[in-house]
């Protein structure tokens, strides 16, 4: 069985063989291991870039099988990234491969999407934050089973011109809707609506009374319709909070295709996986 530590250690040798400088902080907010390319003339160390350049530091993240998927692979991704670091991304066993392509393919064009259909129109991984709402407090919508979905669709008056809401906000003509199931939600004139959307834009909204330290459950006019003394009450009465779409262009400065690799370890060669391809590593 290949464990954090097995993976971490070939991620750590295919790195040094590769010129850079390994570390590995004792600080919980970083990653388990850094890899630096040196700087310095006189090192003497000749670096093989991994993927993209050498300019910035190299997160390792070893991962579990159950952590490839959307949330946890987008999550370290915009968090090194927003750190100024790259990701290395290390996975195990005889699937190694078949995982290395899965998260390959997350991370590919059109990256950190779930879809993106032939008019531009994107489908959104959820994400683990909670929409904001202005003035406070968070969205919810009253649901026994939710399955939401953040996708764009194209928003025209039905006669190709600009809806009221387009010209409004000035968006380029793709909207943004949440769906629970087949049900229509909530619907934002772009993905910039969603920092912050007013309270009125979905059908309920919770926030914490600072007196009473109860959550004040409210509807889209504002109507208190419940108190709860907590998140996991708000939930046992059918209210979920909705999530924050992954959108890429409010997480990244630009492509991704640089910020990324996937190690593929197993007992053969160590198999590097870019957004140019995948390499097979000489590790002899």
């Amino acid at each position: 069985m290949t464990t954090d530590a097995s993976l971490l250690a070939a991620a750590l040798d295919v790195c040094e063989r590769s010129g850079y400088r390994t570390e590995r902080p004792d600080r919980g907010w970083l990653p388990d291991a850094i890899a630096t390319a040196p700087t310095d003339a006189t090192s003497g160390s000749t670096v093989e870039p991994l993927f993209g350049d050498t300019d910035a530091p190299i997160a390792v993240e070893p991962l579990e099988a159950t952590d490839v998927e959307p949330t946890t692979m987008i999550s370290r991704l915009w968090d090194n990234s927003d750190d100024g670091r790259r990701t290395l991304f290390v996975v195990p066993g005889g699937e190694a491969d078949a995982l290395a392509e899965t998260v390959s393919g997350l991370l590919s064009e059109p990256a950190c999407v779930a879809a993106e259909d032939d008019d531009g129109c994107r489908t959104f991984y959820n994400g683990p934050d909670r929409i904001a709402l202005t003035g406070g407090g968070y969205a919810l919508h009253k649901t026994t089973d939710p399955e939401f979905r953040w996708f764009e669709e194209l928003a025209d008056d039905g006669r190709g011109g600009e809806t009221s809401e387009q010209a409004r906000t000035g968006s380029d003509g793709k909207r943004v809707v949440l769906a629970d199931g087949d049900e229509e939600v909530a619907v934002l004139g772009d993905v910039d609506g969603l920092g912050c959307p007013p309270a009125s834009t979905f059908p309920y909204a919770y926030r914490r009374n600072p007196r009473d330290k109860c959550f004040h459950v409210t509807d889209a006019s504002g109507r208190e319709v419940g108190v709860f003394t907590d998140v996991r009450s708000v939930r046992a009465a059918a209210y979920e909070p909705v999530p924050m779409p992954f959108v890429p262009e409010h997480l990244f400065d630009g492509p991704v295709r640089s910020h990324w690799g996937v190690l593929a370890v197993d007992d053969d060669s160590p198999r590097l996986y870019t957004a140019d391809g995948r390499r097979v590593l000489d590790v002899e």
